[in-house]
């Protein structure tokens, strides 16, 4: 299971340098009730990720999830992807111009399942193995960026 173990320490620490903003800890009532509704089960890394953070923006990325002050917003989300006629069985958890970043939780395997690239104009296709490792990739990027910040300021 220490596959699936999100950075917490260090998504916090980004949270109290005003890197990230979040929408704050979803319920595990309020989690089970969303995957109800959806018909599916949150993978274990993405359900860390919602009970101790909820959505927000992580760099320059808005991580889709559970806004527990907005919660029927949150679920129309879902509903108005799918009533757009995308798949069923795809969360969306990113947009970007013409791709979705989601997770497919019809291919749920040990508690995890994949990140795919989706879009109507390209063939969708898997970028990450499972929340975990695409948040991962997240917070190097971000820590990437900070790095080379900081090396400018000492620069200057």
């Amino acid at each position: 299971m220490e596959n699936t173990l999100l950075r917490i320490e260090e998504l916090e620490k980004l949270l109290e340098e005003n890197t990230i903003m979040v929408s704050g800890k979803v319920s595990e009532d309020i989690i089970k009730s969303f995957e109800e509704k959806l018909g599916y089960k949150f993978p274990v890394s993405y359900r860390k990720f919602l009970e101790k953070f909820g959505q927000g923006y992580i760099g320059t990325r808005v991580i889709f999830g559970i806004d527990v002050e907005h919660l029927e917003f949150s679920y129309d989300n879902y509903e108005g992807w799918n009533k757009k006629g995308k798949p069923l069985n795809l969360f969306p958890i990113y947009y970007s111009c013409d791709t979705i970043d989601c997770l497919d939780l019809s291919k749920m395997e040990d508690g995890e399942c994949p990140v795919i690239m989706w879009s109507p104009f390209y063939k969708s296709s898997v970028i990450s193995d499972n929340f975990k490792e695409y948040l991962d990739e997240i917070i190097e990027e971000i820590e990437e960026e900070l790095y080379d910040e900081d090396e400018e300021f000492e620069e200057e």
